[in-house]
């Protein structure tokens, strides 16, 4: 079913054929790309969204919305939306995303118009991403409000106690910045400045971040000693007043706490549990949300999935779909075991949870037991086999079963294909096979690993 997000973009132009139609946008005026902006947050407002009572709906942070902090890069923005992409499909039953089309429509006001043009261009792609989720009901998209930034909203969401503990922790977090991070002016030829902050992973993505400070010339008449500087060496390490006076350390806080307050205002509105990529979240969340065991259990599946489920990125979120749809009682019961599992693993190990964690999951959990079930299913295929005899149908279902599930001889496969049997599906005994273990509660996860072999 087609969202009124979609009809929106494409009843003004901007997609064309589930397609985005680059001459619309580059023709487009600065007014244009606003009111769509404005448009989509009447679709998307929190008070005409509904939410399941489940354990399973989540809030995406920003980032994981696909959102520009805190990298604004294109091709990190799509592959953190690609993340979540895979881990909706597989895992959730609703997931909360941040609608960034709006979010972005001051920078459609505020900087020239190619740049304008750019940045919606941007969007666009990071909704196509999520497209075919949107529309089966999994990711949503949401606005929850239009006149405060969200660090504002995560606050006004929690009581007055809880307000002078986010105050604290923002200044504990903007202290960090101050004392953990080199902050450098730079300058380049073409009179343009921009400011570097360089620190550990937890506290900036990559390690790394600018800002684009516009032209020299806004610097020069309140700090000409500074532009001075720059002149002369191109690259200034700011000192710790200057840092101040330009609240280099306050702005990095306030971006990192305006991802905390959406996902808390969020999670309060909607009743969810979070999902966020940056342990540092979490850390932070510790101090406000009741569910801390939840949503690191999520932040823990989501960054580290493709090492728990190494299978899964050979299998498309729409094939997931499907699958679910086909399997829903199977899904149900795999996921309620999948969640138990990890859960026992990480209660052993407090802390940050690494890749090798997640690889252990997969190693002492998730492989011995779809050994097990693999062995269940063959065993199942063989006595077919042994008992076709009476029949050509009966013959070729075994061949059909060998073939699939790996046991089969190369004789019998080379007389197989003299008879063209080897394109008889597998389904003709692999689905009485696969009853021996339709039950158990890593069935559905059973059906991922074939269908990624398939692939």
């Amino acid at each position: 079913m087609q969202h009124m997000l979609f009809e929106l973009l494409e009843n003004a132009g901007f997609l064309k054929r589930a397609a985005i139609n680059t001459g619309r946008i580059a023709s487009a005026k600065r007014s244009d790309l606003v009111s769509i902006a404005e448009q989509s947050a009447e679709l998307t407002s929190t008070s005409s969204v509904s939410n399941p009572d489940s354990v399973f709906s989540h809030t995406a942070s920003l980032s994981l919305s696909g959102g520009p902090t805190p990298c604004a890069s294109a091709g990190c923005r799509i592959r953190r939306a690609r993340e979540l992409v895979q881990f909706a499909a597989f895992y959730s039953d609703r997931v909360f995303v941040n609608n960034n089309l709006f979010t972005s429509s001051g920078r459609f006001q505020n900087v020239p118009i190619d740049e304008a043009r750019s940045a919606f261009h941007d969007e666009l792609e990071i909704i196509l991403i999520f497209r075919p989720l949107i529309e089966s009901g999994l990711v949503v998209p949401v606005t929850p409000t239009t006149t405060l930034c969200y660090h504002c909203l995560g606050k006004s969401a929690l009581p007055e106690v809880d307000r002078k503990r986010f105050d604290s922790s923002l200044r504990r977090f903007a202290k960090r910045f101050e004392t953990e991070t080199e902050a450098t002016l730079e300058c380049w030829e073409d009179g343009s400045v921009g400011l570097n902050i360089e620190g550990s992973d937890e506290l900036v993505e990559h390690g790394f971040s600018h800002q684009d400070w516009g032209r020299i010339t806004k610097l020069a008449k309140d700090h000409p000693q500074l532009v001075t500087q720059l002149k002369s060496s191109q690259a200034v390490p700011l000192s710790r007043g200057q840092r101040k006076k330009f609240e280099v350390d306050a702005g990095m806080a306030h971006d990192l706490f305006n991802d905390i307050g959406f996902e808390m205002a969020m999670s309060q509105c909607l009743k969810t549990s979070i999902v966020t990529s940056r342990q540092v979240h979490v850390e932070i969340l510790n101090d406000f949300v009741k569910d801390l065991e939840l949503n690191r259990r999520n932040a823990f599946i989501q960054e580290h999935l493709t090492c728990i489920v190494p299978f899964l990125n050979d299998v498309s979120p729409r094939d997931l779909l499907v699958l679910r749809k086909g399997e829903a009682d199977a899904f149900v019961s795999f996921r309620q075991a999948f969640a138990r599992a990890v859960d026992e693993h990480i209660k052993a190990k407090p802390g940050y949870l690494s890749k090798q964690d997640a690889a252990a999951v997969f190693k002492e959990v998730i492989e011995p037991e779809l050994a097990r079930l693999n062995r269940r299913v063959t065993s199942a295929s063989k006595s077919v086999f042994r008992k076709s005899g009476a029949g050509m149908l009966g013959w070729a279902a075994a061949i059909s079963a060998g073939f699939y599930f790996g046991f089969i001889q190369s004789s019998l496969l080379a007389a197989a294909k003299a008879f063209g049997l080897t394109k008889i599906a597998a389904d003709l005994v692999g689905t009485s096979a696969q009853d021996t273990i339709r039950n158990e509660s890593m069935y559905f996860l059973w059906k991922v690993r074939h269908r990624a072999q398939r692939s």
